[in-house]
């Protein structure tokens, strides 16, 4: 009696996030061309109304900033105390990050439970937090609650005891998070990016799954003790509150924090660049690419600070900006592209980013470096200069709308050791910019010659147009775990022998599987086939968290020849659909996709010897004779592109399986040439039922619920 197994989840769910709304083969309505529209003229400024500040110090040398406004019987507090994760030693990197999510889990008076019932009890906040130069601990709670948020917040910030079951709870979401981001284009490119560009100094390191399991509830007690001293700390309060009452009060709850500096450690410099440096992530099977372009920045106190921030608008800090109107708007190349300039304490750096189709990712970032050029050296047009100066000017005073937003600007000043005024005089500061001064700006420190570009993709399909760039000095390619890759290791594996499906191993049935996501369910899958004459008719249907999904494939019952695929994909508001039909062998159809993946698309090619619609391979699997350290070669067409691809299912070794159907002795096997590389367990016992489905990277199964027949 034959079982099958669903079609795979489509990797265009789980692989591509993308951002346009629902997208149909038809025409489409050619973009107005901004320049042709008078847009309306600013309005005139308003000066900036900011509460003003009282400052004070407790005995012990805690700073207290306070923003008195009673206009909502509200009050906010956050304390902050230096380090960060650029305090995580080496071989602890993700030690901060792990004493933020368990600092408020538990102290000698109260328990995490304890403590999540009083503050919300009183309808309050209370969050501990950690970035890449402070950590500390925030509250929220009505006017009338002072004392006890107050309270709270110096009882978990000065006695944390870090619970071992929460420990162990914290750090088994964290190494989830790490499997996740394993498998994130984006992430994967960040943490290189950052790598390169900062080197040894702290600002480059990110936690790794050995540096995490190395954290113990001892190093955290340690790391608390040398973090969290009143000396260089800060204090910021806003609201509905007085000196008067809140000095008696702080001076309560913080009379045990005895005077102290915080223990840091001097940073090394940063790495001086002194060539564009291209690293590739080799992401076998990627469909696009993803790219982060850049070098350190400025320091903090610097006076460059407001010219580059019009250069930076202009660039591409938002979606007026040359890097989003011309990969976008004017060649339809990405979804997005922007570029920031940050602000740490020590350095930061600037980076532009997009996400682009394969075929336009050399393109892409020849047209990258073509406009951090041009922003170097053409003069900026008056027009195009007025409005990245409109937008930042009349935008900043949205962020300065309650008293914790000027509250936490008032902090960021101290903390970062510049003036108020870089704040409490943002809109005149950005209008005493002029074009000469941003220009300026730019030619110091917009350097594509000595840039870091990272990209993330297929290195076989990628390589041989970026190798061609002008302007690249040297390329490197890695695995996605930063291993060094060479030109051998890039080569395909072999394929394997042909495929071999047997039809009389088929039989009507519907399977239903569970999708589950970091651990908890996600969603379900269902899965039925069935007979219609002549063909068997294959439906599958997955809803939840990754999106929803509709795959139907016809195919002769006697041959297995395929007849028809049909399948439409939603993430969000994004539709994705194929429809494919087989005649005198040759596949023809349609692709729908977003334009950024190439837009709609007419299929018409040759059906391969053994060759698959989408969906088919998955169906027929079950029926392979399989066998330990055979590999079998399937052709199957590709959606994404309109081309058929060889997949490669390479089986293991046989090894017990548990799954919500039962425990099974299960093959284990490898699938790769996709655009995820899997591993599925399929049932030794013939015909082969998938029981488990994972996604190399990601924190994604699929496990076998149930099994009925008609």
């Amino acid at each position: 009696m034959r079982m099958i197994t669903f079609p795979r989840i489509p990797t265009l769910l789980l692989g591509m996030t993308w951002a346009a709304g629902a997208l149909l083969c038809a025409p489409q309505a050619k973009a107005q061309d901004a320049g042709t529209v008078d847009a309306p003229p600013p309005l005139t400024p308003v000066p900036l109304a900011i509460p003003p500040l009282e400052e004070f110090q407790l005995e012990n040398g805690l700073r207290v900033l306070l923003v008195q406004d009673s206009g909502l019987p509200l009050v906010t507090a956050a304390l902050y105390v230096p380090g960060g994760s650029a305090a995580d030693p080496p071989e602890r990197s993700g030690l901060a990050s792990m004493m933020a999510s368990t600092l408020t889990q538990g102290t000698p008076q109260r328990t995490a439970e304890e403590i999540s019932l009083a503050i919300e009890g009183v309808g309050g906040t209370l969050n501990a937090f950690a970035n890449l130069d402070f950590m500390g601990v925030s509250t929220s709670v009505l006017a009338t609650d002072l004392e006890l948020g107050v309270g709270l917040l110096a009882e978990v910030a000065l006695h944390p005891i870090f619970p071992e079951s929460e420990v162990e709870l914290v750090r088994t979401r964290t190494l989830s998070s790490l499997q996740a981001a394993q498998g994130q284009p984006q992430q994967l490119a960040l943490r290189r990016f950052l790598q390169e560009v900062y080197g040894d100094h702290p600002y480059g390191r990110r936690a790794q799954p050995s540096s995490v399991e190395a954290i113990g509830r001892g190093e955290l007690m340690e790391f608390h003790r040398s973090l969290f001293r009143p000396g260089e700390a800060l204090l910021v309060l806003a609201g509905d509150v007085t000196r008067e009452r809140v000095e008696p009060l702080l001076a309560e709850v913080f009379r045990e924090w005895l005077p102290g500096q915080a223990e840091l450690e001097p940073h090394p410099p940063p790495t001086v660049h002194e060539e564009t440096e291209l690293h590739f992530i080799h992401r076998p099977g990627s469909v696009q690419a993803t790219v982060f372009m850049g070098h350190l920045a400025i320091p903090p106190d610097h006076p460059d600070y407001f010219p580059l921030e019009v250069t930076n608008r202009i660039l591409g800090g938002g979606a007026d900006s040359r890097l989003f109107q011309i990969l976008r708007e004017e060649k339809g190349w990405t979804y997005g592209a922007n570029s920031l300039i940050t602000r740490y304490r020590d350095r930061g750096f600037f980076v532009a980013v997009t996400e682009v189709r394969n075929e336009v990712a050399d393109s892409s970032v020849a047209e990258m470096i073509h406009q951090l050029r041009r922003l170097r050296a053409e003069e900026i047009p008056a027009g195009e200069f007025q409005a990245g100066q409109d937008y930042l000017a009349g935008s900043f005073p949205l962020g300065l709308e309650t008293p914790g937003q000027v509250a936490s600007q008032y902090a960021e000043a101290r903390l970062l050791d510049i003036p108020d005024e870089t704040f409490t005089e943002y809109p005149q500061r950005i209008r005493e910019v002029t074009p000469q001064a941003a220009q300026a700006a730019a030619r110091r420190w917009i350097r594509p010659e000595r840039s870091v570009i990272v990209v993330v993709g297929d290195a076989p399909a990628l390589l041989p147009g970026l190798e061609a760039l002008e302007g690249v000095d040297a390329i490197q390619v890695v695995d996605v775990d930063g291993n060094p890759l060479s030109r051998e290791d890039l080569a395909p594996a072999p394929a394997g022998e042909p495929a071999s499906f047997r039809p009389d191993l088929l039989t009507a049935s519907t399977l239903q599987y569970r999708l589950m996501l970091q651990g908890s369910p996600a969603g379900t899958v269902t899965y039925s086939l069935a007979r219609d004459g002549e063909d068997w008719v294959g439906e599958t249907r997955l809803q939840g968290a990754l999106g929803q999904q509709e795959v139907e494939v016809r195919f002769h019952a006697g041959t297995l020849a395929p007849v028809r695929s049909s399948q439409n994909a939603v993430q969000g508001p994004t539709t994705i659909r194929g429809d494919f039909h087989v005649a005198e062998n040759r596949v023809t159809g349609t692709a729908s996709l977003p334009p950024q993946a190439g837009g709609c698309r007419e299929v018409d090619v040759e059906l391969p010897a053994g060759g698959l619609l989408p969906g088919m391979d998955d169906l027929l699997l079950p029926s392979l004779e399989l066998r330990e350290g055979a590999v079998f070669a399937v052709e199957v067409l590709d959606l994404s592109t309109g081309a058929f691809q060889t997949l490669r299912y390479a089986v293991g070794a046989v090894e017990p399986v548990t799954v919500p159907a039962g425990a099974f002795q299960a093959y284990r096997v490898e699938v790769t040439g996709g655009q995820l590389p899997l591993t599925l367990h399929l049932r030794e016992q013939a015909p082969h039922i998938m029981l488990r489905q994972e996604f190399q990277g990601l924190p994604v199964q699929v496990e076998l619920e149930s099994i009925s027949q008609p």
